[in-house]
C-alpha cells in the first residue's frame, strides 16, 4: 500500500473513531473529568504497523503536505471538543514514526523533503507556544517541549550536540566573567 492510500485509509479510520469517541453520551459527560490524551493518541496510532514503517517513508513532498493537512485536520476536530496540543512527539504517533525516523525525515531527505517537514515543525511549535502564551498549558511545558525538539532536530544539521554544548559553555563563561 502506497503512503497517500495508507494516509488516507487512516484519516477516515480516525474521523470515524473520533466521531464515535466524542459522540458517546457516557464520554459527552465525563469529558472534563477525564485526561483524553492517551485515549486520543490510541486513536491516532491506528494502522501503524511497526513491520510496516518502512512504507511510512515521503518519497515527495506532496506526500508531506497531504499528510499534514490530514493532522492539522484531525487536531482542528479534536480542539472543538476538548483540548489538545499538538506536538512533534503526537506527530510522530500520528505517522507511525519514531522521533529518529522524524529526526532523518527532517535532516536527510531531499531538500522538497526537508522545507516541508519544516513547515510542520514550524506549524507544532506555533501552536506549543500560542497555547502557553494563551495559557492553556505552562510556559515550563512548552520550554519542554522545545528542548525535546531539539532533540528530535531543530537544530542545524550542522550544529552537533557537542557543537551546541561547547557555544552555550562559552557564553555561560562570558556571562560570569563580570
Amino acid at each position: 500500500m502506497q503512503l497517500a492510500e495508507w494516509m488516507e485509509n487512516k484519516n477516515k479510520r480516525i474521523n470515524d473513531e473520533l466521531d464515535a469517541f466524542f459522540s458517546d453520551e457516557d464520554v459527552k459527560d465525563r469529558l472534563n473529568s477525564i485526561n483524553v490524551y492517551p485515549i486520543i493518541t490510541k486513536i491516532l496510532k491506528i494502522d501503524n504497523k511497526l513491520c510496516k514503517m518502512q512504507d511510512r517513508r515521503f518519497t515527495n513532498a506532496e506526500e508531506v503536505e497531504q499528510c499534514l493537512d490530514y493532522y492539522q485536520d484531525i487536531m482542528a476536530k479534536i480542539n472543538m471538543k476538548v483540548k489538545f496540543i499538538p506536538s512533534i512527539e503526537n506527530f510522530c504517533i500520528f505517522m507511525g514514526w519514531t522521533a529518529k525516523v522524524y529526526k532523518k525525515m527532517l535532516l536527510e531527505t531531499s531538500e522538497e523533503i526537508q522545507v516541508n517537514m519544516q513547515m510542520i515543525n514550524d506549524y507544532l511549535i506555533e501552536n506549543q507556544v500560542s497555547a502557553a502564551q494563551a495559557g492553556l498549558i505552562g510556559v515550563g511545558i512548552t520550554k519542554f517541549r522545545q528542548q525535546l525538539a531539539g532533540d528530535h532536530g531543530l537544530f542545524a544539521k550542522s550544529r552537533s550536540r557537542h557543537d551546541f554544548a561547547k557555544r552555550t559553555a562559552r557564553r555561560r563563561s562570558k556571562t560570569r566573567s563580570y
